[in-house]
């Protein structure tokens, strides 16, 4: 279509010459020659346009003007409606592509960006931020890092603004063209300002091009614009004063006349075009004040002037082309005018009228100079085309300073700095604040280093501290400064183009990730540990310490200068019952994104690839540390990881001043770098001797290891405030191993945030809370051990059944070597506990004898026992009685000697009979069902247990024992296994004896608390049940003075019956019984008999001190109640000779209410 155009212009040309044919046309080629070049140069055209801002760049785009026929179809792109667009062939363009090549605004659609050394206009929406950093506030919240539009407009000590806006033209009525006031702005102020920050930054007007002074561009228009009316004069006194003659004869008349009316026309024909052109785009313009200026230029450690960055994430992908990050600043040459140049909404209508008279006016402008050019004398022509190519080498001397490859601060690592542009930018401010006056380029490397020392890093309250920040303070608050203007929808980037998308950004999404994991961890522990519920119950703010250092290195050197600090996370609620938050989640945005850009831009790590440089800092080994201790197994992780747990290595670690933190890589033998600090002792990674630690290898990512130490290092920070975590299980499913509802809690909030897989969790966070875990109690082990054991035997699963028991083992010995201080006799009952452990496997072996294929499996078992009591110490004698009689069963029965004779009744010959097949057989089921029952009354539980699985009756009831069951005896007798399968096998646990006790019954009276907890587990079983005497289960337990037994059945809730309870407790002055049940509800102190005797009277009788104390203290006891016969509890006192219980009542006969 543009080629029709241009051989319409041509045709019409071609008649309003008077050629003699076409001979004399080409003949007068070169006289033609200054129209033809006037009409195309596209290119240049093109890139004048989208970089003029004001009139005077329009009036010196209209002087002897080149690419007439482009600036008309520019116009009519620009500014045209669809019906002029389609004479052009452009109806269907959109408004994105003209705006990208001929306007110098950004918008929605168009925005610009570095290209390889130049500023491309580009479609989309790509991300650049443009901010100010401002020396002078670095201390405030913002840390004086502003968004640069915001900073030039609040700030007129340094920047003054002078609007340009290239509105309406009957608005316009102005002197200078460089300066339009806001008064001339056809759309109020506010508004135009709202726009203007929805938009990318403009590049290519800012750095892009280094603008000439005003002067310089008014120069260079009086001179063109002298140059072009001297070629106009030119031609009069060429045609009238000098009369040249043209082809020998005078030019026709009218040929000097048209060629200066076209020529002016022409002029403002192209004024017309290039201004409709900018008036769709509307600018701020912001000079830069004299006093700012001359700071800039004395810039010193102590200027406070400011400095424009310009920040190009890279990696962004627009069409098919990738393109790399790019930063640039002001620092050096300071910025003397800022632009912000953006699209207007939409077109207007009232521009039709001006295009129209523009498009006519070049377009008939242009043919008059032609024609008239074409008739006067040569010498005008090439005067004309003379005074063209100046003007537009004057116009291309104004554009031609412009951004050069070497102005990329980034462009020596576009690979490796892609995602940590603004931890790049942060440390460059840094280094440019902190070290402006070094004498060689140094690097800063932010490390962080978990807790300093022993003490506890959680605090009420900010320590006294200078206003002043340290190097790490100030690079954290540069980089959370950053974070927070780049944040996706947030309410301080207000341009969507600084909203940084979170894979532009490598630690954002785990950082925030890691933000809600602290949350959470801190509110979970907060509601379950109540030492932390009591430290924090009246505080909303909560502040974690952690050290971190900060290296300055240059690449000249081999050494690094370290400076150590401590810096601080808040975490905050609005009320105490609201959750906690950390105050501000970008800072650890900006500790994860400053250390790990300091890993990976470590000098020791980067190397050279086609001039580049690259960070191996992800090739190198990670090494997880877990503990410290001698022996793994000390830690206990094998208890908690069970078949979880991996492989560890031992590393022996040289601590100095720098090497004891995952930013140092070790060197032994190969590279490696070790996370899990925080497992470690202060203590040793300060000091000086070395030490060895135990190290699992790990796949995880740098970033993650790094979110993941952090993450260890608050969970120390705040296990240190908390109790010892006591709800503990052992679980097996699906491996055996403990279980811990916080710990379980802690990792599945863990994996729920992504930190890493279960395998990082468990080793994340069991090293540092282990050592505060309550293990549960080596009975609760013990007994799940064997309860499991069994099944798996059942099941024929043997094997499973051993490694159960053999870890049941291994706790039991370990318990006993450790100290007991809540036991009356400690290794009495640790040792008992190792006897069951042993019997448990002892018994596994002997039900495997009973299998012909399983001879291997119980031998090489048994011996396993015996190797146990040769060479473990601690092996106490009744320990080896039992192996021994295990050892005796496998000897005899290989032996095949089944003489076991009738009157042997030892626990030996029992079991030897139960596991030789011809006896087993031999027995009837009474039989079987009368052994059961001795060997609950004698505590066998490993015989009763077999004569279960051997068919004996659950509910026989034996004649030579008072009708008692198997359970009943098993209940007095305290044997809490046979119990335990008895209830599992059905065995009723309400059955009656002759004298109507239940099991519930006997072991109340005999004070087995176990088992009495278990019976009260149990299905039917009413704790309200009384034996013949009248007599229930509570009443047994007060009479007998069996605390846990009387705590456990009040704890039910269905105790009906408190009153005789009390009475039986007080008479036998058991206090510890008395004082849990005067704790109970609608409990009656004052209770008396059918004689009128109070509790206070028998205990006073009896002479119980302590229980006369205990019913005073209710408060409720009246001391001057009589009983039938007139005493009191003093009379009866005075009586029996009890001073004590006399001197205390009277005591509180004085006592005034």
């Amino acid at each position: 279509m543009k080629l029709l155009f241009i051989a319409f212009l041509i045709f019409c040309l071609l008649i309003s010459v008077r050629a003699d044919g076409w001979d004399d046309f080409s003949n007068n080629l070169a006289t033609d020659l200054a129209p033809f070049l006037a009409l195309f140069g596209e290119q240049t055209t093109k890139q004048y346009l989208s970089e003029s801002i004001t009139l005077l760049d329009y009036y010196i785009f209209s002087i002897a003007p080149i690419g007439i026929l482009t600036a008309v179809i520019s116009a009519i792109r620009v500014c045209g409606s669809p019906s002029l667009r389609a004479f052009i062939g452009r109806a269907q363009e959109g408004g994105g592509d003209a705006e990208a090549e001929l306007c110098s605004s950004t918008s929605r659609d168009v925005c610009e960006l570095y290209n390889n050394g130049g500023i491309a206009r580009v479609f989309g929406r790509p991300k650049i931020l443009e901010v100010v950093y401002d020396p002078s506030k670095s201390a405030d919240e913002t840390a004086g890092i502003y968004p640069c539009r915001e900073f030039v407009r609040k700030r007129p000590d340094e920047w003054t603004r002078q609007d340009k806006s290239v509105a309406d033209v009957g608005n316009e009525s102005v002197l200078d063209m460089s300066i339009v006031d806001e008064s001339v702005l056809d759309v109020p102020v506010a508004a135009d300002e709202s726009v203007a920050n929805i938009f990318a930054p403009n590049l290519s007007l800012n750095i892009g091009i280094k603008r000439q002074s005003t002067v310089v561009s008014w120069t260079v228009a009086v001179s063109g614009t002298v140059l072009q009316i001297s070629v106009l004069a030119f031609a009069v006194i060429v045609t009238y004063c000098l009369k040249w003659q043209k082809d020998g004869k005078r030019p026709d008349s009218y040929a000097c006349p048209m060629a200066i009316v076209g020529t002016l026309i022409e002029w403002g024909g192209m004024f017309l075009c290039a201004y409709l052109i900018g008036k769709t785009s509307r600018k701020q313009i912001f000079h830069r004040n004299q006093q700012s200026l001359n700071k800039q230029s004395t810039r010193n450690a102590q200027s406070k002037s400011s400095s424009i960055y310009w920040v190009q994430p890279g990696g962004q992908v627009l069409g098919d082309q990738v393109f790399d990050p790019f930063c640039y600043s002001d620092h050096d040459q300071p910025l003397l005018q800022y632009v912000s140049s953006w699209k207007k909404p939409s077109r207007s209508s009232d521009s039709e009228l001006v295009l129209w008279t523009a498009v006519g006016t070049t377009v008939v402008g242009f043919v008059i100079q032609f024609v008239g050019l074409r008739g006067i004398h040569s010498a005008i022509s090439v005067a004309q085309l003379g005074a063209m190519m100046v003007m537009s080498v004057a116009r291309s001397a104004l554009r031609m300073q412009r951004l050069k490859p070497n102005d990329n601060f980034l462009r020596r690592c576009p690979d490796e700095v892609v995602g940590h542009e603004l931890d790049w930018l942060a440390m460059h401010i840094g280094r440019d604040d902190i070290l402006p006056d070094s004498p060689h380029p140094r690097r800063l490397l932010w490390r962080f280093c978990g807790a300093r020392d022993d003490t506890n890093t959680l605090m009420k309250e900010r320590p006294p501290m200078n206003d002043y920040l340290d190097i790490a303070g100030k690079l954290l608050a540069y980089r959370t400064r950053l974070a927070q203007l780049t944040q996706p929808q947030n309410t301080w980037a207000t341009t969507s183009s600084q909203h940084f998308n979170s894979d532009m950004v490598e630690v954002r999404e785990i950082s925030q990730r890691l933000a809600v994991a602290i949350e959470s961890i801190v509110n979970v522990i907060c509601s379950k540990n109540a030492k932390f519920q009591e430290d924090w119950r009246d505080h909303k703010s909560m502040l974690w310490s952690f050290a971190c250092d900060v290296a300055s290195v240059a690449s000249s050197e081999s050494r690094k200068s370290i400076s150590q600090h401590t810096l601080y996370l808040q975490l905050a609620r609005g009320s105490l019952e609201s959750p906690w938050r950390l105050q501000n989640r970008f800072e650890l945005e900006g500790l994860l994104g400053l250390w790990v850009w300091s890993m990976k831009s470590d000098p020791e790590v980067e190397r050279l690839q086609d001039r580049l440089t690259i960070s191996r800092a992800a090739e190198i080994p990670i090494q997880r540390i877990v503990s410290t201790k001698e022996n793994i197994r000390a830690t206990g992780l094998n208890i908690w990881l069970g078949s979880e747990m991996p492989t560890f290595d031992v590393v022996s670690v040289c601590p100095t001043s720098e090497r004891c933190d995952p930013s140092t890589v070790q060197y032994q033998g190969r590279e490696t770098r070790l996370f899990g600090w925080y497992t470690t002792e202060p203590s040793r990674r300060h000091g000086s001797a070395p030490f060895k630690v135990w190290s699992a290898s790990t796949d995880s990512s740098l970033l993650s290891l790094c979110a993941q130490e952090v993450f260890g290092a608050f969970l120390v920070s705040i296990f240190d405030t908390m109790d010892a975590v006591e709800d503990i299980d052992i679980q097996e499913t699906p491996h055996v191993h403990l279980e811990s509802k916080l710990v379980s809690e802690m990792i599945q909030l863990f994996t729920d945030a992504r930190l890493g897989s279960r395998e990082d969790a468990l080793l994340c966070v069991l090293p540092p809370i282990i050592s505060r875990l309550k293990i549960p109690s080596t009975e609760s082990v013990l007994a799940t051990a064997k309860r499991k054991a069994n099944e798996h035997r059942r099941r024929g699963e043997w094997i499973k059944a051993e490694v159960m028991l053999k870890w049941a083992w291994d706790i039991c010995i370990k318990s006993q070597s450790q100290p007991q201080t809540n036991e009356d006799n400690p290794q009495h009952h640790t040792d008992n506990l190792v006897q069951q452990a042993a019997i448990a496997l002892g018994e596994l072996y002997r039900w495997a004898m009973t299998i012909s294929d399983m001879n291997k499996f119980s031998s090489d078992g048994i011996n396993w026992l015996l190797a146990r009591k040769s060479h473990e110490q601690g092996i106490s004698v009744a320990v080896g009685e039992i192996i021994d009689r295990y050892i005796d069963i496998q000897n005899r029965v290989n032996r095949r000697d089944i003489n076991t004779g009738e009157e042997d009744n030892s626990l030996t010959s029992t079991l030897l009979r139960l596991t030789l097949p011809a006896s087993r057989t031999l027995m009837t089921a009474e039989e079987k069902s009368k052994a059961l029952c001795s060997a609950a009354a004698l505590g066998w539980s490993e015989v009763a247990i077999a004569l279960l699985e051997l068919g004996a009756n659950l509910d026989y009831k034996d004649e030579n024992r008072r009708y008692r069951t198997a359970l009943s005896l098993a209940a007095e007798s305290n044997s809490i296994d046979a119990v335990e399968e008895l209830i599992r096998w059905g065995a009723s646990p309400i059955s009656e004896d002759d004298f109507g006790r239940t099991p519930l019954l006997q072991a109340s009276e005999a004070g087995h608390d176990v088992v009495v907890k278990m019976l009260l587990d149990a299905p039917r079983v009413d704790p309200n049940a009384k034996d013949s005497w009248g007599d229930t289960s509570l009443m047994l337990a007060a009479w007998n003075g069996h605390e846990a037994v009387a705590r456990l059945l009040l704890n039910t809730g269905k105790v009906a019956n408190l009153d005789s309870p009390l009475w039986y407790a007080v008479g036998k002055g058991h206090e510890a019984v008395v004082q849990v049940l005067l704790s109970a509800e609608h409990i009656n102190p004052n209770r008396q008999n059918s004689d009128g005797k109070s509790l206070l009277m028998l205990a006073a009788e009896k002479g119980h001190k302590a229980v006369i104390q205990l019913l005073l203290n209710t408060g409720k006891i009246d001391v001057n109640a009589e009983d039938i016969g007139g005493k009191t509890a003093l009379l009866y006192a005075e009586e029996n000779g009890h001073r004590d219980v006399v001197e205390i009542l009277q005591r509180r006969l004085l006592t005034p209410k």
